[in-house]
């Protein structure tokens, strides 16, 4: 009899976590554009805030560019007071498609006004984590709770005070203190929509055209006299160029002439600039038109391309 009992126990306790998982999740049927948080369209959104434990992330809408700050908080353990900074980068392209994925603010199911014992249970209790979004000059805020139990669905909560449940992948990007969301390439404009560059050392200048835009293969660069011949020194020189990172940002420039100078071009206008300062300790700085301040790239990569600009700018001549 105790061994049926125990049988049965167990049965109706796997009966009710069953039934909960079954509530939690969206019905078989749903998307999530089922239920309408928030209207509004990704073009009339200016700006997404995220805030947690880790870090407060604004993605905002510029003139004619994306930029994400990013204010890292201290972390609790630190022995001694830390100095706070915000980090502006380009955004990448999986911060400008959360413009799209936002806007509207779907969720998959309203669990509506939760109890005070539900609401701790979800995590909605003065949560760490919080999204603002700004859409045509109105913001709406939501608060950000536990992952559902099986779902992948996390518990959020409205300004209407009903609790929803929200695609968890929604909020993937924002993990990691934004790490996911930011341009780290030093030159961030599409190789393909290169047509034009011109590099600059010294006060030798010389200006090159990019042939088979569209074909990373086959492309190179040549001399506008000779634009057939393709110059195999500046095509290498210009690709590891275009392939640098940044490894952080620098207070200021240094005060003497930077080594070497590019800017690039599409077929009507200039797309960017950036100049690059020689290596005095483990990083060099160079200032780049799509980043707000200067930054810092790896002293190898930059004592490399230093060291190869006189044959580029004297290439076949």
């Amino acid at each position: 009899m105790q061994r049926a009992n125990l049988v049965h126990g167990g049965l109706a306790i796997f009966a009710i976590s069953l039934a909960l998982v079954a509530w939690q999740k969206p019905t078989a049927n749903s998307n999530n554009s089922d239920i309408k948080i928030i209207s509004g369209e990704p073009e009339q959104t200016q700006e997404i805030n995220w805030v947690d434990d880790q870090a407060s992330i604004s993605i905002k809408r510029h003139d004619n560019s994306i930029k994400v700050a990013i204010t890292k908080k201290p972390k609790p353990a630190a022995t001694q007071e830390q100095k706070t900074t915000t980090e502006v980068y380009p955004a990448n392209e999986k911060a400008q498609e959360l413009f799209s994925a936002l806007v509207p603010f779907s969720a998959a199911r309203d669990l509506g006004i939760a109890t005070d014992a539900e609401l701790v249970k979800f995590g909605l209790v003065d949560p760490k984590t919080k999204l603002s979004l700004h859409i045509d000059n109105k913001q709406h805020d939501i608060q950000i709770g536990n992952s559902a139990f099986g779902s992948g669905s996390t518990y959020v909560k409205a300004a209407d005070k009903h609790v929803y449940l929200v695609k968890t992948s929604l909020f993937n990007n924002f993990k990691g203190v934004g790490n996911g969301l930011i341009e780290r390439r030093l030159i961030i404009a599409k190789p393909d929509t290169i047509e034009k560059v011109i590099i600059y050392s010294d006060s030798k200048k010389r200006e090159l055209i990019q042939h088979f835009a569209e074909n990373r293969k086959k492309t190179f660069f040549a001399d506008p006299a000779e634009p057939e011949t393709q110059l195999k020194q500046a095509t290498n020189w210009l690709d590891r160029l275009m392939q640098t990172r940044i490894n952080g940002f620098a207070d200021q420039v240094p005060a003497t002439l930077p080594a070497l100078r590019v800017e690039w071009f599409d077929d009507k206008k200039s797309l960017g600039n950036i100049s690059i300062w020689a290596a005095e300790n483990n990083s060099a700085i160079a200032k780049d038109s799509d980043y707000d301040a200067p930054v810092k790239i790896s002293k190898i990569t930059a004592d490399s391309l230093i060291k190869d600009i006189s044959s580029v700018l004297n290439e076949s001549r």
